[in-house]
């Protein structure tokens, strides 16, 4: 993450139910975009080979089937792109290929970046990702995932955002975005008498002291004491553990229309045009650039699929609200969601839609009201805690993919909220909002643009891919702050922390055989 300490900013890791993995990351940043950006040209360290150009030009008269241009897609370019590039030349006597240490990656203009490997991170078979970051930016990073053989990629060069898509014979779209232009967010903070998955186990649950609560989840988490506990939950006396924190259980869903949408495109007469692309790996690399939030804000924990389903019903024509809703009281569209969540012991369900006419925003996330310990949950036979109803999100496939609305929508389910200037909610916990930094005109994750449209109309503030952190900074800028007498707090990596004991415990983990 980019902290005050300059040895810190190369470090960060992925953590996993106990151990830790660390590679060196750096954190970077610039305007590729403007003309700052078009004068950028690789650097090439002394005594060093330089870096394998991982993308050759592809003049556009050469790609059969032209995509038309997609909302928010700023300037394109085609590209040709070997996948196993990524990986280093088999040595002799070598079981496995070295992933490749440097990458060079050319954007626009003539500019390009060049990216060194942070880590080779698999997470099936035929499944794994490239992070790399780029040591001559402030926050400028590489996401290269993946997929029995397909790639999709992610680079963000301070708050530009470049989006590499595969369409058929080793040609890719690279793609300039405005996430902004994306859509927005439908988050309207959820109330105590929303519907919830526990249907009648216990209509009025006890409530825990969210001060008390949290002192004692953030102490256990902090010092991993007594992090596992043994439990027997249910007729069957299913093993299942209470989980440190360290990782967080997602089921993904999708729908049929969002599996359709993923793998074809159409061209400009508005004729279907099939790609290499699919849903698989749209939703990799939608949890590739969440993980990646997460994990260089400094927050230690990840997201963890345990299960991908495809829903048996079309999609409904309905509202975000509306769709979570259902989600939590197994409704007719949506009733495989709470088994299936049960069975695989799911902390967090999203489903990923196309999005018909009534679902005119990027996502919607529950959001998390306040701290509880596993101890002061009570769990029903499956294994479902009370608080699980506010496990769920629903994401818009092309915000997913292109944007953070997945890394927003999982921070409302963890308690975080929008930047103070449009919520001034302080449940669970009072500094868990995103921040906007006007003099650089940036803001993070979590926070809406709202405060910059209206003291700066002519100007518009681009998210970072970080959480709020006081400790950390852009441009010399701090990404949070303190608080104070006269100064609310800002500190969205702090409020996770806090809040991963509960989370992750929405269901307990089964204790592997």
């Amino acid at each position: 993450m980019t902290t005050k300490q300059p040895w810190l900013q190369a470090k960060w890791g992925f953590i996993a139910a106990g151990a830790v993995m660390v590679g060196g990351l750096g954190l970077t940043s610039a305007s590729a975009g403007q003309a700052a950006a078009s004068s950028r040209q690789p650097r090439v360290t002394s005594g060093r080979p330089a870096p394998l150009s991982l993308f050759t030009a592809v003049p556009e008269d050469r790609v059969k089937q032209t995509p038309v241009r997609e909302p928010g897609t700023l300037r394109r370019r085609f590209v040709a792109v070997d996948v196993d590039e990524l990986f280093e030349p088999r040595r002799r006597g070598e079981r496995s290929r070295r992933p490749r240490r440097q990458l060079r990656i050319a954007l626009f203009d003539g500019a390009s970046v060049d990216a060194r490997l942070v880590q080779m991170k698999s997470s099936a078979r035929g499944r794994h990702t490239w992070f790399g970051y780029i040591p001559s930016e402030e926050i400028g990073d590489v996401i290269l995932t993946v997929v029995d053989g397909v790639m999709m990629g992610t680079v963000h060069v301070g708050a530009d955002v470049y989006h590499l898509r595969a369409l058929n014979s080793g040609i890719f779209e690279l793609m300039q975005i405005d996430v902004d232009e994306l859509g927005g967010d439908a988050d309207e903070l959820a109330r105590k008498g929303d519907v919830n998955d526990l249907l009648a186990v216990d209509a009025n649950p006890p409530v825990a002291n969210p001060a008390r609560a949290g002192a004692r989840g953030r102490r256990n988490f902090r010092k991993n004491k007594r992090p596992f506990v043994i439990e027997h939950v249910g007729p069957t006396q299913i093993r299942t553990i209470t989980d440190s924190g360290g990782r967080i259980d997602i089921m993904v869903a999708y729908t049929t229309d969002a599996k359709v949408a993923a793998a074809t495109l159409t061209d400009s007469n508005g004729d279907p045009i099939p790609t290499a692309t699919d849903i698989h790996t749209a939703i990799q690399h939608s949890m590739d650039k969440a993980n990646y939030v997460i994990q260089v804000s400094g927050v230690p924990t990840f997201l963890n699929i345990v299960h991908t389903v495809e829903l048996k019903d079309p999609e409904p024509d309905v509202s975000p609200a509306t769709m979570i809703e259902r989600m939590n009281s197994g409704d007719d569209w949506f009733e495989e969601l709470l088994p299936l969540g049960d069975e695989y012991h799911a902390d967090l369900t999203s489903l990923i839609v196309e999005g018909k006419s009534n679902f005119d925003v990027c996502g919607k996330g529950r959001h998390l009201p306040q701290i509880i310990t596993p101890e002061e949950q009570s769990y029903t036979s499956e294994g479902r805690g009370q608080m699980s109803a506010f496990g769920k999100n629903v994401v818009r496939l092309r915000c997913g993919v292109r944007g953070f609305t997945l890394i927003h929508e999982i921070g409302h389910n963890s308690g975080l909220n929008h930047d103070w200037y449009v919520d001034q909610s302080t449940n669970p916990v009072e500094a868990g909002h995103g921040f906007v930094m006007v003099p650089v005109l940036r803001r993070t994750v979590m926070a809406y643009n709202d405060l910059c449209a209206d003291f700066l109309p002519e100007k518009n503030c681009p998210r970072l891919p970080r959480l709020s952190d006081p400790l950390a900074s852009y441009q010399g800028w701090p990404l949070g702050m303190t608080g104070g007498p006269f100064i609310k707090p800002v500190n969205a990596v702090d409020a996770m922390i806090q809040t991963l004991w509960t989370v992750a415990n929405f269901r307990h983990s089964l204790i592997s055989p």
